[in-house]
């Protein structure tokens, strides 16, 4: 395994704001050219994605599970093993 995680970031903003001009009209932010970029890269820089979390959130009245949009070996992982039932922490790194 590489460890390499990926976010779809894409899939992210469809699914949780309608797509950019929603995201974008109803928080605005970010310029629009940040936003696209995000898209255009595939990523976003943690402190966004916190930000948009907390946005969400607030929303909601929830946490936003993030799992789903996430792929790549060290995933298969995280996806296995849940410390409340197996009594150990996973080894994400490993």
């Amino acid at each position: 395994m590489d460890g390499q995680i990926t976010f779809d970031i894409k899939r992210f903003i469809d699914d949780q704001f309608g797509g950019v001009v929603p995201l974008l009209e109803a928080y605005p932010r970010w310029p629009s050219a940040q936003v696209h970029k995000w898209r255009q890269r595939g990523s976003l820089p943690g402190h966004d994605l916190a930000t948009l979390l907390g946005i969400l959130e607030a929303r909601d009245g929830a946490p936003t599970s993030v799992s789903h949009y996430l792929s790549g070996d060290t995933c298969v992982l995280i996806s296995k093993q849940k410390p409340a039932t197996t009594g150990h922490t996973p080894d994400v790194f490993g």
